[in-house]
């Protein structure tokens, strides 16, 4: 997250804080560029830099001037449903039938289930390293249980997958595809003769217009599901919980008043995002605030400054889970490329947040522990978060 000094100074320094006491400093910079710059050039870069909420918002939602599918560091764009119209409208379509909210909330009962008994092989001992112990595994397990890898081949995916995610992402769903297809060519085969309640066999079965999604496809969405999602729900997780660990008066609330709890995911979501930037190319010339961009240039939006425009958000440096209504951008778009996990994610969220904070009282960090930050040129998550508790009986 980080693009060079320009050489006339035209833009500072700005980096991917390697620890969350970094983050104050970040923050700062990026509000003295929403408001003496909001689209700014990198010359050094050749890219523009967007950190308005009007300029990122409108660079989401207008896919006839800024294409995915033609970034120059990403050769395997098509499998990551980087694709414009129309070419998205099928598989678009078949994937918002397979992962609407009623098929994903299916899975409710089996997510409380594994944080239940995640969260009892720490309750004695009072301390538990989230990001290991809790979060990693329930996410993968969650996702394998989602598209219908059985419980025996889960141990060979996680290994499989932490490879995966470490790799640069023009890399990464080339690779993906070749080392996940052994796992999942067979279940397809099993699903075209016999379909279960899973996602393979939503995948398979879900038309658009009489049009099924091509086996190809299939193959292609559930690695995308499977490496990059994975990446985005596990740095959510984390960054919630951290967010909640810091403020204890949070914690409290919703242990006796539970229904602000899809507020404060919401709040998470604005204050500290998952996703930090998402990259377009213009496809013609295009106006951003009093900017003219010409075609083909590379765009960087800023979710996380669009998230903290004082314009749309009242004292966005605080975070304050009765932000109603809450029109933050982090899952980009609300048409093309809206976010495919969005529903997992939420339910993962609320679930997890919910028996954490019934379950577990003084949820604190080590004194003066400092927390790293996973290295990734988009997005914010944390390397490990170690938090020690009062165990709460259980109801």
């Amino acid at each position: 997250m980080r693009f060079s000094k320009a050489e006339r100074g035209f833009l500072p320094m700005i980096q991917q804080p390697s620890t969350t006491a970094q983050l104050l400093e970040v923050f700062t910079l990026l509000q003295n560029m929403r408001e003496s710059q909001p689209v700014a050039y990198d010359p050094a870069t050749e890219i523009w830099h967007l950190f308005g909420y009007d300029e990122v918002e409108q660079m989401l939602n207008d896919s006839q001037h800024f294409s995915a599918a033609a970034l120059p560091h990403a050769p395997h764009a098509r499998h990551r449903l980087a694709l414009d119209a129309p070419s998205h409208h099928l598989i678009r379509g078949v994937i918002k039938q397979a992962l609407a909210p009623r098929e994903v909330n299916q899975l409710a009962p089996y997510i409380h289930t594994t944080v239940q008994t995640l969260l009892n092989q720490y309750r004695s001992s009072g301390s538990i390293e989230m990001m290991h112990d809790l979060i990693t595994p329930l996410v993968m397990s969650s996702l394998a249980e989602l598209v219908g890898i059985p419980s025996e081949q889960r141990e060979d995916l996680q290994r499989t997958i932490s490879t995966l995610v470490v790799l640069p992402h023009s890399e990464q769903m080339g690779r993906a595809i070749a080392d996940l297809s052994p796992f999942l060519l067979p279940l397809l085969e099993q699903r075209r003769r016999q379909p279960e309640f899973d996602l393979l066999s939503r995948l398979l079965t879900a038309e658009v217009d009489g049009m099924h999604l091509p086996e190809p496809e299939v193959i292609s969405f559930c690695c995308l599901l499977l490496v990059m999602e994975y990446e985005t729900m596990i740095h959510l997780l984390g960054n919630a919980i951290y967010c909640l660990a810091s403020r204890p008066e949070v914690c409290a609330r919703l242990r006796h008043v539970p229904a602000p709890i899809y507020s404060t995911i919401e709040e998470v979501l604005r204050f500290l995002p998952p996703v930090w930037i998402v990259e377009r190319t213009t496809v013609s010339d295009v106006t951003l605030g009093a900017q003219r961009i010409p075609a083909h240039a590379r765009i960087s939006a800023w979710i996380v400054s669009a998230n903290r425009d004082a314009r749309y958000f009242v004292q966005p440096e605080q975070f304050d889970i009765d932000r109603i209504p809450n029109r933050h951008l982090s899952f980009g778009d609300s048409g093309m490329h809206f976010c495919v996990g969005v529903c997992l994610v939420r339910l993962l969220a609320s679930i997890t947040l919910t028996q954490l904070v019934h379950q577990c009282n003084d949820l604190a960090l080590p004194p003066e522990h400092i927390l790293e930050t996973v290295k990734t040129p988009t997005a914010f998550g944390l390397k490990n978060l170690p938090l020690t508790f009062q165990p709460l009986p259980l109801s």
